[in-house]
């Protein structure tokens, strides 16, 4: 059998997306848009950056969100499975800051933060 890699999303695809739960909690409905809505992610950021300034909110509230999320349906044994077929990838375009707490728990592995500094800096 030859070896494969398998490369998931984490947020909408194990759990749910962390800046859509925010807004449903907050009850600010700009906070739902992804990058599905706004593609420019700088642009993306900087408009959620303004509305928490704005409404007073700080990354620890959002944390405080985070800490209630639970996997989707499924996403655990999902996982589970296809480790027995495949070696597995998971992918995330979330601040280490917002995902770093949940992770393990979310996934039943240990989370290791990776990229190209160059990537994170613009170096």
């Amino acid at each position: 059998m030859t070896p494969t890699i398998v490369a998931l999303d984490l947020e909408g695809v194990l759990v749910p997306e962390i800046w859509i739960a925010f807004a449903e909690k907050t009850g600010i409905k700009e906070l739902r848009l992804t990058t599905r809505d706004v593609p420019d992610y700088d642009a993306l950021m900087r408009g959620r950056l303004r509305i928490l300034d704005e409404r007073g909110l700080k990354l620890s509230d959002i944390q405080a969100v985070i800490a209630t999320l639970r996997p989707l349906d499924g996403a655990r044994e999902f996982l589970q499975e296809l480790r027995t077929r495949s070696q597995v990838v998971i992918l995330s375009d979330t601040f280490q800051e917002l995902r770093s707490r949940s992770c393990a728990s979310w996934t039943g592995r240990r989370c290791s933060a990776t990229a190209s500094r160059s990537k994170m800096d613009g170096s």
